[in-house]
């Protein structure tokens, strides 16, 4: 009896767990203060919410050009460099920095790593951000 129990408990286990989380395209799961969260890789949003519960249209400003938009804003890991440090240069908060990256990307910084630290809502900001105006960082998701 024991071991019919034991069978069916562990079947039961293996079931629960061998189901993957399924997103929609464009969606991530992250951790956002050690809780699950999901992050669009398109716009930056972020939610505790399943994405399939959110019936919001996302809309992108076109550009002039044909060239594919990417709005992430990244910065390049140098020598010497932390989390901490990053964060102030940017004037952004090291739990943004937490919230837009995988954790283990963090705990294993490295010189040349490359880290998210915003989004642009468009290609002018983005210009704008990589010839050193931080301020795009500061708009609203």
């Amino acid at each position: 009896m024991k071991r019919l129990l034991l069978f069916f408990f562990l079947l039961n286990c293996s079931l629960i767990f061998s189901q993957k989380l399924k997103l929609p395209q464009g969606w991530s799961l992250i951790s956002l203060k050690g809780k699950p969260a999901y992050i669009n890789l398109k716009t930056g949003k972020v939610t505790r919410e399943l994405p399939e519960s959110i019936r919001e249209k996302i809309e992108f400003e076109d550009d002039e050009d044909d060239e594919i938009f990417d709005p992430t804003l990244t910065h390049v890991v140098k020598r010497g460099e932390t989390v901490r440090s990053i964060a102030k240069k940017y004037d952004i908060s090291v739990d943004d920095i937490n919230m837009l990256n995988n954790a283990k990307v963090l705990k294993t910084l490295a010189v040349g790593k490359e880290i998210i630290i915003g989004y642009a809502h468009n290609m002018e900001e983005k210009k704008d951000f990589l010839k050193g105006d931080i301020s795009v960082l500061k708009h609203e998701h």
